[in-house]
């Protein structure tokens, strides 16, 4: 995996404490914010290379964050987004915000890993 930043946004701290360590290990540098469902998703000044969301069961709130990030920087940002139910219509939906991988629960941190390596790696061709 090559060195990049990575901005995670989640509802709870719980995929910084086990995800994160596992990306900086990797020599990516690891974002976190929390989410607020009040306001919109806010970025670094400085493009991510890769957005991790993690914002609820629902993908409707990931596709307003998702949407929210898409329109702070000029170059679309790779975003993966994990959540408890995946639908055809979530998944369309989801790819029209600039998600480009739906993970549902459970979710593995390997599959998760994975996911990150194929999109930065993707980004990077």
């Amino acid at each position: 995996m090559r060195k990049s930043t990575i901005l995670m946004i989640e509802a709870q701290a719980e995929l910084i404490g086990c995800l994160g360590p596992r990306l900086q290990a990797r020599g990516c540098t690891v974002i976190s914010r929390a989410h607020n469902p009040k306001a919109p998703a806010a970025g670094p000044k400085k493009r991510p290379d890769l957005v991790i969301l993690n914002i609820g069961p629902h993908p409707d709130e990931s596709c307003l964050a998702a949407r929210s990030i898409q329109g702070q920087y000029r170059r679309r940002v790779p975003i993966v987004c994990l959540t408890g139910r995946v639908t055809k219509a979530d998944c369309e939906r989801a790819f029209e915000e600039g998600i480009e991988k739906l993970i549902p629960a459970p979710w593995g941190a390997e599959e998760l890993l994975a996911a990150v390596e194929e999109l930065l790696d993707r980004s990077a061709a």
